[in-house]
């Protein structure tokens, strides 16, 4: 059948099977799974599904329901049983001065190297997390307009996130236990004059951390590494970048230093040299997993070379800057066989080995040449993705 694919490494129970073939003939829809993608057989798609990817080795669990017309979900994830994508019954009626019936959902987006635990509801208008979500039981996501999460984000159990209004999550930002973060606010009758009526978009910048049982009100803009404190209640927007806050209301945190009062930072910079050193250790504990390691200290390098039975990789991290020599001379000792990782403090050209920019935490492509995924990068960001090191795509959603 035309547009329609499940590869024969796939595990697709037959039921979902003939459920997808049938929307295929129906709705015209686009089937594209993967090799080895397993897929429960009690798992539901929606009648209004339009088009379906599932990239490599991703797992959908048993109990999950899909009411997306859209749903891209990529390679290397796990979605745990109990998942609801969208609602089985669509409000009719939506509160407030806003009428008219909520149709289907539309866009459902997940990015590569994703691990959902289950038994949570996440339902709007379009939904798009980046890479290497982590997210954690019983939560819910709902409302009427877009909800946007960034790659590295992290959500804790028995959090609330609405997106009435809409709401966006930057990269590498974590969200604790308990949270409640809101973009529409009421309850009180129009028809008796109540002045609380609130729909307004909720936006969090990169790298913040939403502490456990924080609760930030509709329309609030915080700004880049913010951190807010457990039981935080944000009620004004956050202009000031790296800043920590907390109380009710929340306010900045101080200290005083040489008899001056300063606001506590939540990051201090670090130089180059800093983070290699880090980096080195950091890697140092990465690579004892591995049966055999062989390990090359040089006065501006370090070399990893890991063996585990079949499976071999190799590991540089670089101090200068002295563009593409040091690489391409390290690199040319390595075998196409070997899966690379590349640390440096810019950009690297190779297109053997994924690269890791340690100054602007960006990496290069996970795909290698062969379409495969690169095994070594994919643990290494799962491994350090938390509050070790993490690191964004430079450029495209899934490489």
């Amino acid at each position: 059948m035309e547009n329609f694919f499940i590869s024969e490494e796939a595990q697709v129970g037959s039921g979902v099977r003939e459920r997808l073939e049938l929307l295929h003939r129906r709705n015209n829809a686009t089937i594209v799974i993967e090799k080895n993608v397993k897929i429960s057989d009690d798992v539901i798609f929606s009648d209004v599904l339009q088009s379906l990817f599932i990239g490599q080795y991703t797992f959908i669990g048993k109990r999950t329901f899909f009411a997306f017309k859209r749903i891209n979900i990529g390679a290397h994830c796990s979605i745990l049983a109990g998942m609801y994508f969208g609602k089985r019954q669509m409000e009719t009626f939506i509160p407030g001065i806003q009428k008219g019936r909520m149709g289907t959902f539309d866009q459902l987006t997940i990015g590569v190297g994703a691990h959902i635990y289950g038994d949570s509801e996440i339902y709007a208008l379009n939904v798009i997390f980046g890479n290497f979500l982590r997210m954690n039981s019983r939560v819910k996501i709902d409302g009427y307009k877009d909800f946007k999460a960034g790659h590295n984000v992290w959500v804790g159990s028995d959090t609330t996130l609405n997106a009435t209004g809409g709401l966006e999550i930057g990269n590498n930002t974590g969200i604790g236990e308990k949270c409640l973060i809101w973009s529409h606010g009421y309850w009180s009758d129009l028809l008796e004059g109540s002045n609380i009526f609130t729909i307004k978009k909720t936006t969090i910048g990169d790298e913040c951390w939403v502490a456990a049982g924080t609760s930030i009100t509709p329309g609030v803009k915080v700004a880049n590494r913010v951190l807010m404190l457990p039981e935080s209640n944000v009620v004004k927007s956050i202009e000031e970048e790296n800043v920590v806050v907390g109380g009710n209301p929340a306010k900045k945190i101080q200290k005083i230093v040489g008899g001056q009062t300063i606001d506590l930072a939540h990051f201090s910079p670090k130089s180059r040299e800093e983070k290699y050193g880090y980096l080195k250790q950091v890697l140092n504990d990465f690579c004892r997993r591995f049966q055999k390691v062989d390990l090359k200290d040089g006065q501006n390098y370090t070399t990893w070379d890991v063996l585990q039975g079949g499976y071999s990789g190799q590991l540089f991290l670089l101090l200068n800057e002295n563009k593409d020599d040091d690489v391409v001379d390290l690199l040319s000792h390595s075998t196409e066989n070997k899966e690379i990782l590349v640390f440096s403090p810019h950009d690297v050209g190779s297109n053997i080995s994924t690269n890791f920019n340690y100054m602007t935490r960006t990496h290069s492509s996970l795909l290698k040449n062969d379409g495969s995924y690169n095994l070594l990068a994919l643990e290494f960001i799962k491994d350090s993705n938390t509050y070790i090191a993490k690191f964004i795509p430079q450029d495209g959603f899934y490489k």
